[in-house]
């Protein structure tokens, strides 16, 4: 399998959620096991932007990603999300990740969302080993799949960047998990949106999305990230 992006949609007004939701996400992606070559967020415009040495924010498509491990595209306009399931911006920067991928000659691409985390050890396995298809992790609770978490390789890449071609007026009103074209829905792991109804992750999950967000910073609701992720040790 040839290079891998690892890329989440963004949006910030401030320099807080960029420390204490992005940051902690492109930590927890570079002290796991996710196999990767390069991280993107794709940004909704932001009106505010983050001070990271580590990263080059462009709006050109054109430009190399390896000027530095982390790359930032910011969209000069928001679009944003106007209801439950209308939710432009959010199409836009997924299929800009497409465009990405296939200018600069990535063959694997992972989709976190930013609240979202790969947990355990076997799971972070399971996606650097699969090579074909478009799959997203199954929420038992919802009986769906999860569109926060997918993984596209192969003809599942190619699938990928043909189908993000499509207008979002085709499915506007639909939810991502119901017009997205997974190849296969993995069964094989625990995981859940815990963040819509509980204060904490179960410690038997493989996975986690809609992580809750006034849990930010407190490192014990992250037990499974390393405590030197978090922008200060302290949860006061």
């Amino acid at each position: 399998m040839g290079k891998t992006l690892v890329f989440c949609t963004s949006y910030s007004d401030n320099e807080a959620i960029w420390a204490l939701r992005y940051r902690i996400w492109v930590e927890a992606i570079r002290s796991g096991e996710i196999a990767h070559d390069h991280l993107l967020l794709v940004d909704d415009g932001s009106p505010r932007l983050p001070s990271w040495p580590d990263i080059h924010v462009t709006n050109r498509l054109d430009e190399m990603v390896a000027q530095k491990p982390l790359t930032l595209f910011r969209f000069e306009r928001r679009l944003g999300r106007q209801a439950c399931s209308v939710y432009p911006g959010w199409y836009r920067s997924f299929c800009l990740a497409a465009r990405f991928a296939e200018r600069n000659g990535f063959e694997k691409v992972v989709h976190i969302e930013s609240d979202g985390f790969i947990i355990t050890r076997r799971m972070q396995q399971y996606i650097n080993e699969l090579t074909n298809d478009w799959i997203a992790p199954s929420i038992q609770s919802h009986a769906m799949p999860e569109s926060a978490i997918q993984v596209m390789a192969g003809s599942g890449f190619r699938s990928y960047v043909e189908f993000t071609r499509k207008p979002y007026s085709d499915f506007v009103g639909i939810e991502a998990e119901n017009f997205l074209p997974f190849t296969r829905i993995e069964t094989g792991f625990i995981g859940s949106r815990y963040g819509e109804s509980m204060h904490h992750v179960p410690s038997d999950a493989d996975f986690v999305t809609q992580t809750n967000p006034s849990m930010r910073g407190k490192s014990d609701y992250y037990w499974w990230l390393k405590p030197e992720i978090f922008p200060s040790r302290s949860d006061g």
